[in-house]
C-alpha cells in the first residue's frame, strides 16, 4: 500500500522557487500534486469537520459568558483579543495555504478564547489546584489553592472569588500586565 502513495509524491515542480507556490492555476494545481501528500488530501476531510465543533463551541461559550458573568460580575472575555484573522490576506499565500492559515488562526483562536473563558469560570467557582501536575494551566491556575489545603479554602474561598471579579487587570487574579 505504501507503494501506491509513493507513485503519487514526485519531486516538486522547478517551475516555481521552493518558497514561493505558483501564481497561475495550471502551476498551482502542478504544485499542489507535487507537493501535497496523498496522506495529507486523504484526510483533509477530518480536518475540516472540525470546524463545525469549534463554531458551536464558540457560540455557547459565548453565550454562556454574556448570560453568566454578568450574574457573578466577572468581566466578560474580549473575544477579538483571541480571534485574529489576517492571515487570509497574505499574498504569498496560494489558496489552499490560505484557507488552511485562516481555518488554524480560528480554531487556535477559539481554543485561546474558551481556556480563558473557562479560565475565569473556574477561578470563580473551584480555585483548587489538581493533585498532579498539568502540563499547560491557564493563567489563573497559580492563583488556586493547593489541591489538599482545607484550611486555606475555608479561610480564603470567598477572598478568591473577588479576585476572580478582577480578572481584567494585575490586582486582584495575581495576573502579571505583558511587557
Amino acid at each position: 500500500m505504501q507503494n501506491l502513495f509513493d507513485r503519487f509524491q514526485t519531486s516538486a515542480d522547478t517551475t516555481a522557487p521552493q518558497n514561493h507556490p505558483p501564481r497561475d492555476k495550471a502551476q498551482w494545481r502542478s504544485y499542489i500534486l507535487h507537493r501535497l501528500r496523498p496522506w495529507e488530501f486523504l484526510t483533509a476531510p477530518i480536518i475540516y469537520a472540525m470546524i463545525v465543533p469549534f463554531v458551536l463551541i464558540d457560540l455557547f461559550v459565548t453565550v454562556f459568558q454574556w448570560t453568566c458573568f454578568p450574574v457573578y460580575r466577572i468581566p466578560r472575555v474580549r473575544r477579538r483579543d483571541y480571534i485574529a484573522m489576517d492571515r487570509g490576506k497574505l499574498a504569498f499565500l496560494n489558496p489552499l495555504q490560505r484557507l488552511n492559515c485562516i481555518y488554524c488562526e480560528y480554531c487556535n483562536g477559539v481554543a485561546a478564547y474558551v481556556q480563558e473563558v473557562t479560565g475565569r469560570t473556574e477561578y470563580y467557582w473551584c480555585p483548587i489546584k489538581h493533585a498532579r501536575k498539568l502540563k499547560n494551566p491557564h493563567r489563573f491556575y497559580g492563583n488556586f489553592i493547593d489541591h489538599d489545603d482545607g484550611a486555606r479554602w475555608d479561610a480564603e474561598f470567598f477572598k478568591l472569588k473577588e479576585d476572580a471579579r478582577a480578572c481584567e487587570g494585575c490586582a486582584g487574579c495575581g495576573d502579571r500586565p505583558e511587557a
